[in-house]
């Protein structure tokens, strides 16, 4: 290989680099029948997706995407962003909006830990009004069905994660796991227990 190609190579291997630890490298991962898979490349998310069995379905359209589970054969339907990190202070900022018939739902994740998967969920249940959790407890807002809501979620690694919820703290938790590395995902996550589940997210940005 020549100097030239050396050269290419390792600016774009940077490039790449720089992409995954600014959060811009994701792609879709869908769950069928319980295998688990990613739609490649990474960091060019379908307009459209149609999961295998017409499981799931996602939209990109106008910057909003929308996830939908559609049937029994799955339960998984996210972006999974490639930001790996296992130190520093990593944000997660978006808009969110949930549709009835929603229950008992994941819609981001910070994946990775020692008890459990994840060092935090963020879940929704529509209905009465709508409510966003932290796991299957903690309300952080109610009356949120059909509406768009602000959301921000703060990892201190190895200190706190922090949710705000319409530019308002809604708590903060400690954490532990200073060696296990993370990695966000959002979309929707959770066995279906409803008709359907439909979630939307927008201006999603990640620093």
């Amino acid at each position: 290989m020549g100097n030239s190609a050396v050269i290419l190579f390792s600016m774009a291997f940077v490039a790449l680099v720089l992409q995954q630890t600014a959060g811009l490298v994701k792609d879709l991962q869908y769950e069928v029948d319980e295998s688990t898979h990613d739609v490649w490349p990474p960091d060019s998310l379908p307009k459209s997706f149609l999961c295998p069995k017409n499981a799931c379905h996602y939209t990109n359209i106008g910057g909003v995407e929308t996830f939908q589970l559609l049937n029994q054969h799955t339960n998984r339907l996210e972006v999974k962003v490639h930001n790996t990190y296992t130190s520093g202070t990593h944000v997660f900022q978006g808009k969110l909006r949930i549709s009835p018939p929603l229950f008992d739902e994941c819609l981001f994740q910070i994946f990775g830990g020692s008890d459990k998967a994840t060092q935090f969920m963020l879940r929704a249940y529509s209905g009465n009004g709508g409510k966003l959790t932290r796991y299957e407890h903690d309300v952080l807002a109610t009356g949120v069905d059909n509406a768009w809501v602000d959301v921000k979620i703060v990892h201190d690694k190895g200190n706190y994660v922090e949710a705000f919820i319409n530019n308002v703290s809604k708590g903060k938790w400690p954490d532990t796991d200073r060696d296990v590395p993370n990695n966000f995902k959002y979309g929707v996550y959770g066995s279906l227990k409803t008709s359907n589940a439909r979630v939307q997210w927008k201006d999603v940005s990640i620093s």
